[in-house]
């Protein structure tokens, strides 16, 4: 049987019945008369809600970005201060509208003491070091390589941890 795009079965009045587990996704379409066709499929399943990237991947990414520059001057705006995590696909409202996204749906917020999450920007929060360094003190400093480098190293001990961590799971 041919391939029918999502929308034309919901116009036609075939409904599809969408069944996620983890990556796999089952899909089942049925018509008044019974099941039509069924497949499952390896897909990216894009969600309202909690971002559910992998943070393991998300901490690689954004230690990468900072090794490369990341947060140096914009071409396009180098008068424009760049910031950390909110600069970066890091944060989930990259390039967006500010605030489309709460900061409660991010996958850093699990590292923000609970009493900071209701800061305008949480993930400035996240102690860094074991004095407690974070973000917005770091900024205050007005060092951009401390910073990077300090970021960089919290970032390093994360993954380290997460890869340690799924090293036992598996």
């Amino acid at each position: 049987m041919k391939d029918i795009p999502i929308e034309t079965l919901k116009r036609s009045g075939t409904s599809v019945a969408l069944l996620r587990s983890g990556e796999t996704a089952a899909s089942l379409e049925l018509s008044h008369e019974g099941p039509i066709r069924s497949s499952e499929q390896k897909v990216e399943v894009i969600t309202m809600g909690r971002d559910r990237r992998d943070v393991l991947e998300l901490f690689r990414e954004e230690l990468d970005f900072i090794e490369k520059g990341g947060y140096g001057r914009s071409v396009r705006t180098p008068w424009k201060p760049t910031s950390t995590f909110q600069d970066s696909l890091t944060c989930i409202n990259f390039g967006q509208k500010l605030g489309t996204h709460p900061c409660d749906e991010c996958r850093l917020i699990d590292y923000v003491p609970t009493e900071k999450r209701g800061e305008a920007i949480p993930c400035h929060h996240i102690p860094l070091t074991e004095s407690g360094e974070t973000v917005e003190t770091l900024e205050l400093k007005e060092n951009q390589q401390k910073m990077e480098n300090t970021v960089k190293q919290w970032l390093a001990s994360r993954i380290t941890q997460l890869e340690a961590a799924g090293t036992l799971q598996h």
